[in-house]
């Protein structure tokens, strides 16, 4: 089968599976044979993906594509619909549908107790994720991505509320929903710009230049630096860049396999993906690529400073994402594609791995709460391994995959600082988030499995083959992805990778270290030191939301106040304006009408008065 038709199949099936279970209720309602044909639709689907890969790599990334016209005006062609498929939307489909095959295994143990009609619900939402993730991932212009993009909101929305019976659950779909929507106004509107001044929805350097050369300003600046902006807007939603992140930690009221699926390894970091794939119109607006490395670094060191105190294993984990998305963003910044895209590639497994491993933990403690674990060693080996491993990766430790995607994102900061040495900046702050991210996952790690035993890990146990199948083929990616560096980079058709050891490798491998070893001494021993209750002010601080209280604040003073003083208006001045008009226009009809006495005599003395005043009128004139 041809590489482009592998990509369909990888794209429809979900469809196929998501309609069947949507469209037939008694379908639906099976449960577990749901279940199964979902499982099955994306075991097909990471099958084609794979094949595709394999095909790809051979003919060394060469895009093919299978397109329809989709979109016509005066009979020429706005928009195709089908997919493309290249050694970037090749590798990222792999990564959508391992993770998402993962996910829907994982899922058959630990949503073992929903309810048939839940069940069939829960994997009819996960089969129209991953077709429209797949979709998104394979578009061929900005048209389809776009209509892809919103479809994932729609999905995660789903998801994210599954338990909707839960009041927590549906605030926290509906603020994603919404925090996400007002950042896709921007893409809207790069897309309406795009379209009026060059007729395209292209992404590629065709339409870069189209861009760059038409010679029109917004909001004084250039056309291709507007729409690279509003693209930028779009993804900070998507990926959850302060200070539109907000949204992202509360989702983790969904199911512990939904954040894995939404908000550690995919969904999230579709935003990321579209400046890969967009990064022909990003390299012309140098602007904005470096608003987009100091935001980057910034929300991955503030991430990383609010996991430290998070007491949530889950909380922890979604601030951790929001961090190394920050990461991504600002090595796109600093102008490496590869950096960016191949630490997405590595983050996706690993993280995938620590919210599923999270998930075995709280199926087997019935708990969030890390002070409600500790000697989960002794209780849950495979976990704990698989989680070990995870964490090596995450704060970067030689061997594993995060230590390659890390260090070259330090290394293309640095570089970036030969050309705009504002890029000194961001480089320390990631090199802060290095250190932090080794010492939140340390406390973790500490405290989770070393800490003294609570009560509830009396009875915590492994889960079945469900579970840790999936674990075991995470773990595994976690360690050998980042072995792939030079193979991706051919891929993708960027700078070539050669892993070496530099000065500022070293530096975060140093940082990190030293992060895991003060952890160590924070928490080694089962519980905080002392001594940490010294900052309990500072982490009381950071738990207070600041963000939030923000956004809040904006709401009920800013926006509430604005639309309060526009309502006012409406009512006492538009409303009046014209009840004053309504008002005269009955007072001059109740006076004009006293003219109709119904006296024939009145009415010829009026003709002969109105005659004798246009005659004057008239000699007056003349």
């Amino acid at each position: 089968m041809s590489i482009e038709h592998l990509a369909l199949v990888a794209w429809l099936t979900p469809l196929a599976v998501a309609a069947l279970l949507l469209v037939v209720r008694p379908v639906r309602h099976t449960g577990k044979p749901a279940a199964a044909l979902s499982v099955a639709g994306a075991t097909v689907s990471l099958g084609a993906a794979i094949a595709a890969l394999v095909q790809s790599s051979a003919r060394g990334g060469e895009a093919v594509a299978l397109t329809t016209p989709w979109l016509r005006r005066a009979g020429e062609v706005m928009a195709d619909v089908g997919v493309y498929v290249d050694g970037t939307s090749v590798t990222m489909l792999v990564v959508v549908t391992t993770v998402a095959w993962a996910v829907q295994v994982f899922s058959l143990s630990y949503m073992s107790d929903e309810t048939p009609q839940g069940l069939g619900r829960y994997y009819a939402f996960q089969s129209l994720f991953l077709f429209s993730m797949t979709g998104l991932v394979l578009a061929p212009n900005m048209l389809q991505f776009f209509l892809a993009w919103e479809l994932v909101g729609l999905c995660s929305y789903l998801l994210i509320g599954f338990w909707n019976h839960k009041p927590s659950a549906a605030k926290a779909a509906l603020k994603a929903f919404w925090v996400t929507k007002l950042a896709d106004i921007g893409m809207i509107l790069a897309l309406l710009l795009q379209f009026t001044h060059t007729g395209s929805f292209g992404w590629d350097a065709h339409a870069a230049e189209l861009l760059h050369h038409a010679h029109v300003t917004y909001l004084g600046m250039p056309l291709v630096a507007a729409v690279a902006l509003g693209f930028f807007v779009a993804a900070m939603g998507k990926s959850a860049q302060f200070p539109l992140h907000i949204w992202l930690p509360d989702a983790m009221e969904g199911p512990t396999p939904v954040s894995a699926l939404l908000h550690a390894a995919t969904m999230v970091a579709a935003g990321v993906y579209m400046v890969v794939r967009a990064f022909p119109i990003f390299e012309h607006a140098h602007g904005v690529l470096l608003f987009m490395a100091i935001l980057g670094a910034f929300t991955a060191l503030m991430a990383a400073t609010i996991a430290v105190v998070q007491t949530d294993i889950k909380k922890v984990l979604a601030y951790s994402t929001v961090s190394q998305l920050g990461y991504m963003v600002s090595a796109l910044g600093a102008g490496s594609v590869m950096a960016g895209y191949f630490h997405l590639t590595t983050h996706a497994f690993f993280k995938a791995l620590l919210f599923l491993a999270a998930g075995s933990i709280i199926h087997g403690v019935h708990s969030q709460e890390l002070g409600e674990m500790g000697g989960l060693l002794k209780k849950m080996r495979f976990t704990s391994t698989v989680f070990l491993i995870g964490t090596l990766a995450l704060a970067g430790i030689p061997v594993f995959s995060g230590f390659f995607s890390k260090d070259l994102i330090l290394e293309a900061l640095l570089h970036g600082t030969h050309h705009q040495p504002l890029l000194w900046l961001p480089l320390v702050m990631l090199l802060a988030g290095v250190f932090l991210t080794a010492f939140y996952m340390g406390r973790v790690l500490f405290l989770a499995f070393l800490g003294e035993p609570s009560e509830k890990v009396s009875h915590a146990h492994e889960g079945g083959l469900a579970m840790m199948l999936p674990l075991g083929v995470l773990a595994t990616l976690a360690v050998v992805a980042g072995f792939g560096g030079s193979w991706l980079s051919g891929l993708y058709g960027v700078e070539p990778y050669h892993f070496a050891v530099t000065p500022v490798g070293l530096v975060g491998l140093t940082l990190a270290l030293a992060g895991l070893g003060t952890s160590w001494v924070a928490f080694g021993r089962g519980a905080p030191a002392p001594w940490l209750a010294t900052f309990t002010p500072i982490g009381d601080f950071i738990r207070a939301g600041v963000v939030d209280r923000g956004f809040a604040w904006g709401y009920r003073v800013a926006l509430s106040g604005l639309a309060s003083a526009v309502a006012w208006f409406d009512r006492y001045v538009i409303d009046a304006l014209v009840n004053l008009f309504g008002v005269l226009a009955l007072y001059l009809g109740d006076r004009a009408r006293t003219l109709q006495t119904g006296n024939v005599g009145d009415y010829v003395y009026a003709v002969i008065i109105g005659v004798v005043v246009f005659a004057a009128f008239s000699q007056v004139m003349l």
